[in-house]
């Protein structure tokens, strides 16, 4: 199959990325192989190009947001099935998914049909809503607060923020 990668820890910059032929990956009993057929890009993406995670293999497959239909369950998943529309967000220390096929757990994937969106734009605003989650819903205390500002809601985090 074919997919994006980083061939070497060397590599730190976009122009380094490559198309390359790498073999589609094997789900362990506890994954779902998909057939990823929309990625977003996001800042995280190429941000991590030019720092260092120790854990990668290499050549390393890039990207966190897919979205796509389930191929194949190992035999420890109920929760998903073959042919099941997913999308989902990717662990920073695995091949991702700009590749023509993902393994996931099924922790990391959500149903696309109970949100009616396109693969597209279930990727497009995958990273956005889950920073907008993580900061309001996990990491802030507003216990005792009964106004927040969003500063930008403009921008893909703010808009989804005061949605929240």
């Amino acid at each position: 199959m074919k997919a994006l990668v980083i061939e070497k820890a060397a590599d730190r910059s976009l122009q380094d990325l490559n198309f390359v032929e790498v073999l589609v990956p094997t789900s362990a009993e506890h994954e779902g192989l998909i057939k990823v057929h929309a990625d977003g890009f996001s800042p995280v993406d190429y941000k991590i190009i030019e720092g260092v995670v120790s854990a990668w293999p290499y050549p390393h497959v890039l990207g966190l947001d897919v979205a796509g239909e389930i191929v194949s369950v190992g035999k420890k998943v109920t929760t998903w099935h073959v042919a099941d529309w997913v999308s989902g967000h990717g662990d920073l220390t695995k091949n991702g998914c700009f590749a023509e096929y993902v393994i996931a757990p099924p922790y990391e994937l959500v149903k696309n049909s109970s949100f009616c969106v396109s693969c597209e734009i279930a990727t497009r605003d995958l990273c956005g809503t889950l920073t907008a989650y993580e900061a309001i819903e996990r990491k802030a205390n507003f216990a005792n607060v009964n106004t927040v500002l969003v500063h930008d809601a403009a921008g893909g985090v703010g808009s989804i923020a005061i949605q929240c």
